[in-house]
């Protein structure tokens, strides 16, 4: 299933509900979950900060994908052969779907429609590595809105995160999880997965032993996150291998996105400080 599985986190317990019925199973495809260079990274993080992690930041800002897309050298193939009604279908079922996401609010603007698609891009990729380097956050600690950028914090038990999302017309992808520890920073570089051959990279930089600087970069692989994700994929359907991204687990990301929802909106007009930071929002 194309991540995230849903919006809504009753449609997701109701994903959950029928995968028991039918005895079968979810793979939700979170490719970058499964990159090389995320396991590398998440050794490099064990052996070099342990609990000393002080801060971390999670940045995805990006120029028009179709720059990327339309350069691919396997000629994307674009199909319209489509009912006519499929579209309106869509947009009711949408509608729907939109109102088990903020089921207390008596009108949903588009500014809270705009941002559950902005979560739902790049963003549920991004949040969901979060969550499997850091772990949960205990709360959302502040939203800023500047259509098409964004910015939420989390707060962890001895540490705060950053994440920062952002769409202009500049054909860059400039995306990566950052984690910042006394001696040693860990970072997670990822270029557009549209185009093959573009590796994920561990940055590395630390004080030497010497008291000095030095800076490492590895490369663990020029496979492409796509293909890691097909092979586990098949090792699960083949050898009964368990699924990392299962629907259990997307549900999770679903909760990150309720935490940021509603500090972005909250169901009384409210603007000023908040007890743990600042916040507002424009449409």
């Amino acid at each position: 299933m194309e991540k995230p599985v849903s919006l809504s986190i009753a449609a997701a317990q109701r994903m959950q509900e029928a995968e028991k019925e039918s005895q079968r199973k979810v793979f939700v495809a979170y490719m970058q979950r499964y990159s090389g260079a995320l396991q590398t990274f998440l050794t490099e993080l064990v052996i070099a900060l342990r609990n000393e992690i002080k801060f971390a930041r999670v940045r995805d800002i990006i120029g028009p994908n179709a720059f990327f897309v339309d350069q691919l050298g396997t000629f994307t193939r674009k199909f319209t052969d489509y009912p006519t009604d499929a579209m309106a279908a869509r947009t009711q079922l949408g509608e729907k779907l939109l109102k088990e996401v903020y089921p207390n609010h008596t009108e949903i603007t588009s500014l809270m429609t705009r941002f559950c698609r902005f979560l739902e891009g790049l963003g549920s990729h991004d949040l969901s590595v979060m969550r499997e380097v850091l772990g949960m956050p205990k709360s959302c600690t502040g939203v800023s809105m500047h259509p098409p950028f964004f910015t939420a914090t989390f707060e962890y038990e001895n540490f705060a995160v950053c994440h920062k999302r952002g769409i202009d017309s500049v054909p860059r992808f400039d995306a990566h999880l950052q984690v910042y520890g006394a001696c040693k920073t860990l970072k997670l570089e990822y270029d557009t997965p549209h185009i093959k051959g573009l590796p994920v990279k561990v940055v590395v930089d630390e004080k030497t032993a010497s008291g000095g600087y030095q800076s490492r970069e590895i490369l663990t692989t020029y496979e492409d996150a796509y293909t890691s994700e097909l092979k586990d994929l098949h090792a699960c359907l083949t050898e009964g291998k368990e699924i990392k991204t299962s629907i259990e687990d997307a549900i999770e990301d679903l909760q990150i996105f309720q935490m940021i929802l509603k500090w972005a909106f909250p169901l009384k007009a409210y603007t000023g400080k908040r007890s743990l930071g600042t916040w507002h929002f424009v449409e």
